[in-house]
């Protein structure tokens, strides 16, 4: 089987594990399953929008045994990017309470103005007041700018919805510049908090996505194996259009425990 290959398995989690607030079929016995076999298990997600708590805690709800410190959130990883390369320093949010309270959990300060980093990242409330504050810190107090991620758009149950990649995109072209970092996938710093959780080499690592231009182009750039799932936005004819032959190819993360 696929699963007796790695000893590590990272997940994402719209189209791979969840649409909307609904588990995949077979999602929840394949990941327990895993973990019965000894397996780490990691799920790395772009959603900037909510806290690894509330993700857990979605995840608990739905049968799956897993625990916060397994949860990689776009927003995490920016925060420990910031706190780590600049220290406790101000940070202005374009996003969620949620995503502030992430940077808050890493000792950064909340600010409206004079900030020294502007991070941006999903807000189903934005608008163009917020718009607006995020540029002043950039061209009149000269903060930097960084993208928790530059997704597109995302997939719910009935409905594809705008991602943050929309707002990152407003800010870009009204500051007339492109972010300084991306954090989340397909760039590295994401890729990088996970293994540093991990107790295995990233060649041991499977990472498993359906969108083969951030999941698993991201995921072989950090020298991990990766398996490209089929119940979300991927399609098979992606990897001939994007030149990318994955390890596996798989109906969805339930075939995890049935292909060889």
């Amino acid at each position: 089987m696929i699963a007796e290959k790695y000893q590590a398995f990272i997940f994402d989690l719209d189209g791979v594990i969840i649409l909307g607030k609904e588990a995949v079929p077979g999602s929840v016995n394949a990941v327990n399953k895993l973990k019965s076999m000894g397996k780490q298990i990691r799920f790395l997600t772009n959603n900037a929008s909510r806290k690894r708590e509330t993700i857990a805690g979605l995840l608990q709800g739905l049968g799956i045994d897993t625990e916060t410190s397994e949860i990689i959130t776009s927003g995490f990883a920016t925060a420990r990017y910031i706190a780590k390369k600049f220290g406790k320093i101000d940070v202005h949010i374009l996003g969620t309470e949620e995503l502030k309270e992430e940077m808050r959990n890493q000792g950064l300060k909340i600010v409206d103005r004079n900030a020294q980093v502007v991070a941006v990242g999903l807000d189903r409330e934005f608008n163009y007041s917020k718009l607006d504050l995020a540029l002043q810190n950039i061209i009149v107090d000269g903060a930097k700018f960084i993208a928790c991620n530059c997704d597109p758009a995302f997939p719910e149950k009935d409905a594809t919805r705008p991602g943050a990649g929309a707002i990152v995109a407003a800010l870009s072209c009204c500051a007339n510049k492109q972010p300084d970092i991306i954090i989340g996938k397909p760039s590295l710093p994401c890729y990088e908090i996970v293994l540093e959780t991990l107790n295995c080499a990233a060649k041991d690592c499977l990472m498993v996505g359906d969108k083969i231009e951030t999941d698993l182009l991201g995921g072989r750039s950090a020298e991990m194996a990766t398996a490209l799932v089929l119940s979300g936005i991927g399609k098979h004819e992606d990897t001939q259009r994007l030149n990318f032959i994955p390890e596996h190819i798989i109906a969805s993360v339930a075939s995890l425990l049935e292909y060889r």
